[in-house]
């Protein structure tokens, strides 16, 4: 037998067919239940045979198919005749009717492959299993070598046995070793045989490759000078048809800028007019708006000369009110009673009532710049879950209204309290509930746990500490569990605002830091805590990197407010 590739030794295809039957014997995991050898189908018997037809190559068969007997009666033989894998897959599909569990599997391929057990010893370990026993499976000529192996177990007498077996069975082991290797040796002729005719199609496929390549360069050489010469003629066409679209394009070039030139010049004359028409224009603006400045500037004197006249008749007023109080209190036969005295002092409680609504207006802001300023709340109020029917909101010292409007336009349900009567006139106007009464006196009125949320916008900075203190007893009274108050004051932090702009309201009394007020909430039993930085200066800070820089933009131009937010324990936290 002579192997035309050199390369396909005898030695070397050995050496493969081992490789293959390691990496095949390498199952880590087999399956539960192994699938029926590839070879044993019909699909994959037709499979081969076509490939054998389309190649002319021989499938190589190690070992014959295994067929399940209809009448579950196998001879030992019939099985004796696999090895390795295939004789336990083999064995587990005829006994037990199943493919090998892993255990099962792993154990007997060790003892096989070891020498520790022959497949006499796996048959009969199937077979007078208690599965075995149950599938009822016969197997002829198996009793007496399981038997026999049994006997090798015993001592002396096992060994003795095992010898004389040995010898009696010498010449059959010969017999079998000399047909395996005649098997063997026809497998690697057709081996053989299958690699010489590959080959041989292999360098007749070379020499059609071959014959195919010179065939296309030869095409190649003819289209490459074809292509040279369509790229000479289309290059020459192109060039004279550029220098013709050229000579074109310069006539219309040419052609445009006299029109252009033409354009341009009657675009000046037309602009020279429409300029001397925006001077005359432009003049007669001038004396009309020169005009009426005259006539605003007289009638801005003449408001401001009527609101000089109104503040100062609102002045006499009051000093009349307080003339015709005190004479009241003189000529009074009797002493006042409570209702009266009451009466005098929420009259004198109220004499600057429109002052400070003046004032507000004038120092506070526009109501639309408040309200967008408040806007950074309203995260907080939907988080917990206050301002309906059962949790509504309180706004002490409520003021113009802007988060009262905030609120309704949200769809939230609050009311405000506040002691100025001009302040409470104009929300009301607005449709907002707005109760006139002294913020602590209208909280002790409030049953315990009424509220869901109380909010004071720079409401804290106008009041005495003892008076701050019992606001913040007053407001966890009536807070339910879990609800929130929240205040906003001006921020002492920020040099500006502590040294001057905290001074511009008169009835401010302290600049309470951030830390105080967090202390003074905390300490009457608030928890979760936090602090708001809010509202920096709009004036341009100090420009540069440097920390001496940052440092004073920080104290300078940092926020000018800060808002406080706490909560009421909740309940399940109290017994927790």
């Amino acid at each position: 037998m002579k192997i035309i590739n050199p390369e396909y030794t005898v030695e070397r295809i050995a050496e493969r067919m081992k490789i293959a039957a390691a990496r095949r014997d390498d199952l880590t995991e087999p399956a539960r239940s192994f699938p029926a050898d590839p070879l044993d189908s019909s699909e994959s018997l037709a499979a081969a045979m076509a490939l054998e037809g389309a190649a002319g190559i021989q499938q190589i068969v190690l070992q014959p198919p295994f067929k399940p007997h209809d009448d579950d009666t196998y001879h030992v033989n019939d099985l004796l005749k696999y090895h390795d894998q295939k004789f336990i897959q083999n064995a587990y599909r005829a006994i037990l009717k199943r493919g090998p569990d892993a255990a099962g599997y792993k154990g007997f391929i060790a003892g096989l492959r070891s020498g520790r057990l022959n497949k006499i010893d796996i048959l009969a370990r199937l077979r007078y299993s208690s599965e075995g026993r149950a599938k009822k499976v016969r197997t002829d000529g198996l009793l007496l070598p399981a038997v026999v192996r049994m006997g090798y177990r015993l001592p002396i007498f096992g060994y003795l046995l095992h010898l004389v077996v040995g010898i009696m069975r010498l010449p059959a082991m010969i017999q079998n070793q000399q047909q395996f290797e005649a098997h063997v040796l026809a497998q690697m002729e057709i081996v053989a045989g299958s690699i010489n005719r590959v080959a041989q199609g292999l360098q007749v496929h070379d020499q059609q490759i071959s014959t195919l390549a010179r065939e296309h360069q030869s095409s190649r050489d003819q289209i490459l000078r074809r292509l040279t010469e369509l790229t000479d003629y289309f290059e020459k066409k192109l060039s004279l048809e550029a220098s013709q679209r050229q000579q074109e394009a310069l006539q219309r070039q040419r052609e445009e800028s006299a029109r252009r030139q033409q354009d341009s010049e009657q675009r000046q004359r037309e602009n020279a007019k429409t300029q001397q028409e925006l001077v005359d224009l432009g003049s007669g603006v001038k004396r009309e708006i020169d005009h009426l400045s005259s006539s605003v500037k007289r009638e801005i004197d003449r408001v401001f000369q009527k609101q000089q006249q109104v503040s100062s008749e609102l002045v006499l007023q009051n000093q009349r009110l307080t003339l015709v109080l005190e004479e009241a209190r003189r000529r009074l036969p009797a002493p006042f009673d409570q209702d009266q005295l009451q009466t005098l002092a929420q009259e004198q409680t109220h004499a600057l009532d429109a002052f400070y609504a003046a004032f507000d207006e004038h120092f506070r802001g526009s109501k639309e710049e408040i309200k967008e300023r408040l806007k950074v709340y309203l995260p907080i109020v939907r988080a917990g879950g206050i301002g309906v029917a059962s949790t509504p909101i309180l706004d002490v010292g409520c003021g113009r209204g802007e988060w009262l409007e905030l609120l309704s336009e949200e769809g939230l349900t609050a009311t405000g309290v506040d002691a100025n009567r001009i302040l409470v006139a104009q929300c009301r106007e607005r449709g907002l509930d707005v109760v006139e009464d002294d913020l602590m006196n209208y909280l002790r009125n409030l049953p315990d746990g009424s509220l869901g949320g109380i909010t004071g916008f720079h409401v804290v900075e106008h009041l005495p500490i003892e008076t701050l203190v019992k606001l913040i007893d007053e407001a966890l009274r009536v807070l339910q569990p879990g609800g929130v108050v929240l205040f906003e004051t001006p921020n002492p932090q920020n040099v500006l605002v502590g040294s001057c702009n905290f001074y511009f309201d008169p009835t401010h009394r302290n600049p309470l830091p951030s830390q105080v007020l967090k202390f003074l909430i905390e300490s009457r039993g608030f928890v979760s805590v936090k602090i708001l930085n809010l509202n920096p200066s709009d004036e341009a800070p100090v420009e540069g990197d440097s920390e001496l820089a940052k440092r004073f933009n920080q104290y300078f131009y940092g926020p000018m407010d800060y808002g406080l937010v706490a909560w009421k324990i909740r309940d399940r936290q109290m017994n927790a």
